[in-house]
């Protein structure tokens, strides 16, 4: 059964909320990454010989998507990889609304359908999200796509939890 770290993800979400765009950035892709690690983990017989593989972000995301992660994320994955790539070694570079408009416009339709959704559950609900600074857009689409890696996760271990995954059905 999954168990979900309280203070982990308060850490997260305390990062996300963060009015320092490099560091929301920086540290928002490296969750992601954490994440993608802790999902590729799960599909590996051997998880610890991960490690030892010594991926890169990039290669992370085309092992998980080669064990099927969904496709449809494929080019968000990329983009938030990309842009912390560039504010990593440019660190006078901001985010910038062309930046969020980048990553939107790659989002699949069915996440740029659920944005207004998830915002409808935040403090942020009230503004409709192209109303939103670059900043908070970038937050929102982030946390989405963090949320369907961590889903993923949930949905394999869910499985191995089953009776079916039990018996070898």
């Amino acid at each position: 059964m999954a168990v979900i770290n309280y203070e982990h993800e308060m850490r997260y979400y305390d990062t996300m909320s963060g009015s320092d765009a490099f560091t929301v950035i920086i540290r928002g892709v490296a969750y992601l990454d954490y994440e993608l690690e802790k999902l590729l983990g799960l599909c590996l017989k051997v998880p610890g010989e991960l490690k030892a593989m010594n991926l890169d972000y990039a290669q992370r995301c085309a092992l998980a998507f080669a064990l099927g992660l969904d496709t449809d994320i494929k080019p968000a994955l990329s983009a938030v990889g990309n842009l912390r790539n560039k504010l990593a070694h440019r660190p006078e570079r901001h985010l910038t609304p062309e930046d969020a408009k980048n990553l939107y416009n790659v989002l699949s339709p069915r996440e740029k359908q659920n944005l207004p959704a998830f915002l409808d559950r935040t403090a942020k609900g009230s503004v409709p999200f192209r109303e939103l600074s670059a900043m908070d857009q970038y937050v929102v689409m982030l946390v989405v796509l963090r949320s369907i890696v961590v889903a993923a996760q949930r949905n394999i271990e869910n499985a191995r939890d089953s009776p079916a995954f039990a018996n070898g059905s």
